[in-house]
């Protein structure tokens, strides 16, 4: 995976954006996963190229460590979360 996806607030209360990197910015359809640390999966969403810095809510997760995944079905970007 390469690395390269930006989540801001980090740490958050539930809420966070991201900034996409710029090889896949532009792409029509990017997939959007969150694992908790145990690497199962909590949510996945379909991201639209409309969204270049698209907003999530996860409110529904508990508090922990997460990892976020972006990708567009050839390459994945990653990075870690703090949901407090």
């Amino acid at each position: 995976m390469e690395s390269g996806l930006q989540i801001y607030a980090n740490p958050n209360n539930g809420s966070f954006r991201l900034v996409l990197p710029e090889a896949i910015a532009n792409a029509a359809q990017l997939q959007l996963r969150i694992y908790d640390s145990t690497g199962q999966l909590v949510k996945e969403q379909t991201l639209g190229r409309e969204e270049q810095r698209p907003r999530m809510d996860v409110f529904d997760v508990g508090a922990g460590l997460y990892v976020v995944t972006v990708s567009d079905g050839q390459r994945t970007y990653s990075g870690t979360m703090v949901v407090e």
